[in-house]
């Protein structure tokens, strides 16, 4: 019995001490360490929102050559996750993008499994830097539980995951500081170009946003068939505003041609300078590159001259893959 009593001190000795050291020990960390790359925001900002990208400096990813990833979601938007499981030096979970700021900052939510459950919220910001460069500060908060408490209290958390974050940010410089120069804005590459002016005819409305595919599927035809030879390129829709308070915009289903076709609108856009991107993907995908373009415009200081247009390349009817699908965005401007 004596035996037991002591056991049951012992046991309540120790639990006191646990509550004790849970109790002064740190409630919460927030972890982080910063770098600056010798690029703009523009070029840094890709590899931060993808979690496809990330795998190529993170500094976990080559702890196990072997570790399995899966991806679901659209690939760097909001809600975009990645699961993984590997080997005991980087365990098994789940990351998912949680909020983006383009250009500015990413969060994601952390679900640890293996070795042992636990949640976390981590954060990339930018800052513009001197000379067009961009720093980067990649960090890892949360809350810690009864045992983080404890052990926070022996071990250098800051020490131990800053170690971690400075490797992966270095290769990070590397990654982007040694590709090629070029306008890539949210992804896209934009190209400036010599535009020689064209004519368009076609059919000009104010179309509400959610009526915009019904527009195009009863005037496309009609004008497209219409127009026969003196056709100078393929299905575009011209967008004279873009109202987005009110969603809806005034919009022509139009297609470039040789000569003016009667029955018609006449639309011209005279030579100018041109802002380019080759989209490739579904519709539905368009306004992120319509946003990469706005960034482009406003960070080289030009001014819209003319309508933008997008010139549908593919003719979905005989591609049924949307992922194949070409678009033109073209802007014309102007300093």
């Amino acid at each position: 019995m004596k035996i037991l009593r002591y056991l049951l001190i012992a046991f309540g000795v120790i639990l006191a001490l646990l509550l004790v050291l849970s109790f002064i020990g740190p409630k919460n960390y927030d972890v982080s360490r910063s770098i600056v790359i010798n690029a703009p925001k523009t070029s840094v900002f890709p590899h931060l929102k993808s979690l496809q990208k990330m795998q190529a400096w993170s500094p976990w990813a080559e702890l196990d050559p072997n570790m399995k990833n899966t991806f679901t979601g659209e690939d760097g938007t909001v809600g975009s996750s990645n699961s993984w499981e590997g080997n005991d030096q980087v365990g098994a979970g789940s990351q998912t993008i949680t909020v983006i700021n383009e250009n500015e900052s990413v969060e994601t939510h952390l679900h640890f499994l293996k070795p042992f459950e636990s949640e976390s919220d981590a954060y990339m910001k930018t800052e513009d830097s001197e000379n067009g460069s961009t720093k980067v500060t990649w960090g890892i908060k949360g809350d810690n539980n009864f045992m983080g408490r404890i052990m926070g209290l022996f071990m250098n958390m800051d020490a131990m995951i800053g170690k971690d974050f400075e490797k992966g940010l270095d290769k990070l410089k590397t990654i982007v500081e040694s590709q090629p120069a070029q306008n890539t804005y949210r992804g896209f590459s934009i190209t400036e170009e010599d535009f020689a002016g064209k004519m368009y005819v076609g059919i000009r409305e104010t179309v509400k946003f959610a009526d915009m595919k019904q527009f195009f599927s009863e005037n496309f035809a009609s004008v497209f068939s219409a127009v026969g030879d003196k056709a100078d390129g393929m299905p575009s829709g011209i967008y004279f505003e873009w109202d987005e308070a009110n969603q809806k915009t005034d919009m022509a289903a139009a297609v470039a041609v040789k000569e003016p076709v009667k029955g018609f609108e006449k639309f011209e856009i005279p030579a100018s300078k041109m802002l380019l991107i080759n989209y490739q993907g579904g519709y539905n995908g368009l306004g992120e590159a319509h946003y990469a373009m706005d960034d482009y415009i406003k960070e080289k200081g030009y001014k819209i001259s003319s309508p933008v247009v997008e010139e549908y390349v593919t003719d979905p009817g005989n591609e049924p893959d949307s992922t194949k699908w070409v678009t033109k965005v073209m802007y014309f401007v102007e300093k």
